[in-house]
């Protein structure tokens, strides 16, 4: 899993973006038994390491605040902030 760009949420957690397989995408799309805030959430977590480790979706649930997972998600999609402040 090679990373494609990293940066530091605070001092001891290191967050790295790593690509995702369609075919694991739309595993997780596919499933009726999330919501599409959960997917999302699932998405997020195939996608990142953490201190060079995969995780889970529990571990995101479980491992971060709110805010940080806000800092993941921007992070991840710079875009998507971009657009909705431009809303």
């Amino acid at each position: 899993m090679a990373s494609r760009r990293s940066f530091m949420l605070d001092a001891d957690t290191r967050i790295d973006e790593i690509g995702m397989t369609v075919r694991d995408a739309r595993r997780i799309a596919s499933r009726k038994d999330l919501t599409d805030e959960d997917k999302g959430l699932y998405v997020i977590a195939a996608k990142i390491l953490v201190n060079g480790k995969p995780i889970v979706y529990d571990d995101l649930m479980d491992c971060f605040t709110t805010e940080e997972l806000e800092s993941i998600t921007a992070f991840l999609y710079p875009d998507k902030e971009a657009d909705e402040k431009n809303v």
